[in-house]
C-alpha cells in the first residue's frame, strides 16, 4: 500500500499574475492531533494553523525557520506551529476542550487577541510581523496578516486538513485579487489537490513533501539538565525515579536515571 504523504504544490497561474499553493495536510495535522490526543475541534484549529505555517515554510531556505502563533481569548489560548524551508512541522496548543464537545471555530480560537509570525535563521535578521484576529477563524486571520504586515494582499482559503493559497504577483492590477477572492471560494472540504489545480488550470504544480519535525532533541534535553544543576537532578531522581524533560511542542519526554545523570555530571 502507497504511504501517505501531506504535500505542498506550487504553480503559477492566470498568465503568470498570480502564484497558487495548495497545502495537503491532512496526514500531517492527524500525527500531530495523534500525538497530542487533540479533541476534533481542537485539531481542526491546530491543523488550519499548521496549514499557515507550511504555506509559509514553502517560501523560504531549508535553514530558515517560521513561527505562527495565534493567541486569542478562545477556548484553547495559545495556538502555536513552526516549522522550516525543508518543510519540516509541529504545532500546539496551550489547552484542549473535551472530547466530543461542540464548539466552532472561533470559539476555540477567540475573535480577540493577536497573530504573530516570526522568521529567523539563514542570513538575514529575524522579522516578525504581528495583527489583531480579524474574525478568530484562521482563514480571515491570517488573510489580514498577509495585507497589513507583509503587504502582499492573499486569497485564503482553509478547510479539514489543509488549504489555498492565491497571491497576485508583483506588477498584477486589483483585478486579479478580486478574481483570486471568488475563485478560493468554489474550494471545499473534500476536493483533492489535484481537483483544486485542475481548477485553477495550474499545470506543472511544483510537489514537496510535508512532514513532522520538532526541534527538539536529546542533546537539548541533556542541556537543559546540565542547567538545573547536579544537586537538582540527583534529587529529582531520588524521589521520582527519573528526570524527565518534557517536549509541549511535541508532547515527547526525554528520560534521563541515575546512570545518564552520572555521565551527563562526569564529563
Amino acid at each position: 500500500m502507497q504511504k501517505e504523504m501531506s504535500a505542498l504544490y506550487r504553480a503559477a497561474i492566470w498568465n503568470n499574475t498570480a502564484s497558487l499553493a495548495v497545502v495537503d495536510g491532512a496526514s500531517l495535522i492527524r500525527s500531530i492531533a495523534a500525538r497530542h490526543a487533540l479533541s476534533d475541534c481542537a485539531a481542526e484549529a491546530l491543523g488550519r494553523v499548521v496549514t499557515c505555517a507550511a504555506y509559509l515554510c514553502g517560501w523560504i531556505e531549508e535553514d530558515e525557520q517560521y513561527s505562527l502563533i495565534i493567541n486569542g481569548n478562545g477556548l484553547l489560548g495559545k495556538i502555536h506551529a513552526f516549522g522550516n524551508g525543508a518543510l519540516k512541522l509541529c504545532g500546539s496548543i496551550e489547552r484542549d476542550v473535551a472530547q466530543g464537545m461542540q464548539a466552532d471555530i472561533t470559539e476555540c480560537v477567540g475573535a480577540q487577541g493577536y497573530l504573530s509570525v516570526v522568521r529567523s535563521g539563514g542570513k538575514g535578521l529575524p522579522f516578525t510581523g504581528t495583527c489583531a484576529l480579524a474574525e478568530g477563524d484562521v482563514t480571515k486571520d491570517i488573510a489580514a496578516y498577509f495585507a497589513e504586515s507583509e503587504q502582499r494582499p492573499t486569497a485564503v482559503c482553509l478547510y479539514q486538513g489543509g488549504g489555498v493559497f492565491v497571491q497576485p504577483l508583483t506588477g498584477a492590477d486589483e483585478s486579479v485579487l478580486l478574481r483570486a477572492q471568488e475563485a478560493v471560494k468554489r474550494c471545499r472540504r473534500g476536493m483533492t489537490a489535484r481537483e483544486i489545480l485542475t481548477m485553477f488550470g495550474a499545470e506543472g504544480a511544483e510537489e514537496r513533501e510535508i512532514s513532522f519535525g520538532c526541534t527538539c532533541s536529546r542533546e537539548k534535553a541533556e542541556r537543559a539538565v546540565l542547567s538545573a544543576g547536579e544537586e537538582v537532578a540527583r534529587a529529582v531522581v531520588e524521589s521520582e525515579g527519573a528526570l524527565r524533560v518534557h517536549c509541549h511542542e511535541c508532547n515527547s519526554d526525554y528520560c534521563f536515571g541515575e546512570k545518564d545523570i552520572n555521565a551527563l555530571f562526569e564529563k
